[in-house]
């Protein structure tokens, strides 16, 4: 399980960020409880507003905080 999401990640994610970011994503998945959930938050959020995805990933804190929360989130990552 854990290899296919850091594969998704990688392509998803990985060619678009810096490899700082990704590092530091995949450690914060890494303690995630859904991490599924959370990767798909972060994606959509990079494809529908990446000014915000890109402030969120320049601050440790920020992306902590979205990460758990995405996790815990009991809204559809999807759009409906």
């Amino acid at each position: 399980m854990r290899s296919s999401l850091e594969g998704a990640m990688a392509i998803r994610l990985g060619a678009v960020l810096p490899e700082h970011v990704v590092t530091r994503i995949k450690r914060l998945l890494a303690a995630a409880p859904d991490q599924d959930a959370a990767m798909r938050f972060l994606e959509r959020l990079r494809l529908e507003q990446a000014s915000a995805f890109d402030r969120i990933c320049n601050s440790s804190a920020a992306l902590e905080w979205a990460v758990s929360l995405f996790c815990y989130s009991t809204f559809s990552p999807r759009p409906s």
